[in-house]
Formats: C-alpha cells, sequence, structure tokens
C-alpha cells in the first residue's frame, strides 16, 4: 500500500507514521513543519493543496491531518481556517485518481451533544448548520460537499476528551474514532 500522509508531523499523524511503516505500508508525509518534525522522518515540506496531478497518481490512499489544530487557532485566522479545511481541501479531493481513497480527519464534535459519548456520532444527529466557529463552520462544510460530491472520501470522526490528569502535556487529548 502507498500511502500519502498529509500533516505526518502533527499529533496524529506522528501517531499514525511509525504504525504505518510497521505494517508494510510505504508512507510519504507531506508536512509544513509549522511544528517541526519532531521524530525526525523524511519529509516532502510542502503545501499539500500545490501537489501535482502526476505526483499524486502514485498513491493508494491519501490521510489528510493537516487542518487547522484547534478551534482556538481557526477563531484567530477564520478565513484561512475555512480555506484550508474546505475549499483547499475539496480541490485537491477532485484531483485525486478515482481509485484512490481519501481519509479525512473530520470532528466529532459537529456530530455529539454534550455528555453523550456512549452513543457513536452520527451525520444525522446534526440540527443545524453550527456557526459558533470556523473551524466546525469549515469541517461541516466539507463534510457535507465530501458526502454529496465526492467519491472514495470517509471522514473520520475525532473528538477530543479533555482529561484532569496531570499528563507531560496540559490539556492532554485521549480521541475517539469513528469511520462514516
Amino acid at each position: 500500500m502507498n500511502i500519502l500522509l498529509i500533516g505526518g508531523c502533527g499529533y496524529i499523524g506522528g501517531f499514525l507514521y511509525p504504525r504505518l511503516l510497521s505494517i508494510g505500508a510505504s508512507v510519504t508525509i507531506c508536512d509544513l513543519l509549522k511544528r517541526g518534525n519532531p521524530s525526525g522522518s523524511p519529509v516532502l515540506e510542502c503545501d499539500y493543496a500545490q501537489l501535482d496531478i502526476s505526483f499524486l497518481e502514485r498513491f493508494d490512499t491519501v490521510l489528510w491531518f493537516a487542518g487547522h489544530s484547534s478551534v482556538g487557532e481557526s477563531v484567530l485566522y477564520p478565513s484561512q481556517a475555512v480555506q484550508n479545511n474546505c475549499l483547499n481541501l475539496f480541490s485537491f479531493a477532485k484531483r485525486l485518481p478515482i481509485k484512490t481513497r481519501l481519509i479525512y480527519a473530520s470532528t466529532g464534535s459537529l456530530y455529539s451533544t454534550t455528555g453523550d459519548f456512549t452513543t457513536p456520532a452520527r451525520e444525522d444527529s446534526l440540527v443545524s448548520i453550527p456557526s459558533q466557529n470556523a473551524y466546525d463552520v469549515s469541517k461541516f462544510a466539507f463534510d457535507y460537499l465530501a458526502s454529496h460530491f465526492l467519491a472514495g472520501c470517509y471522514g473520520l470522526r475525532i473528538m477530543s476528551l479533555y482529561t484532569t490528569s496531570r499528563s507531560r502535556r496540559a490539556g492532554e487529548k485521549a480521541c475517539l474514532l469513528s469511520m462514516t
């Protein structure tokens, strides 16, 4: 399997990279290195939105974890959040070969209710279009576009749980994942 891991030096991508290698996958990381390269992995340092179509043809799967990393960053830069998390990602997905799967980081916060973590998140549980912040709006917009206009595209629902434990990383996140 030949995988393009976009955002491979971030929190989730950095976790996935060695595991993908351990199962024999060939992995190419594309990352802007805004947070550096803590693992020292080989990286194609560029904007994923600028990757050439002929380059993309060699990949069976693209894993996209290159959204704005937080609601806070999206609030500070709302136009950039919408551009990256929705418009650029949609344009990128349209350029992928038909055979290539795109698995992208969505967000569980759009599809759940406060305190109810026993029921898996579902698209039809969304009552209204979110308006609270650019992060949620951009993720919702791409989810909608992907489900109606893209084939071979899968949203990975990622939900953050903030714990009170004394971890080495303040506010460390535990992730619940579900595929739709």
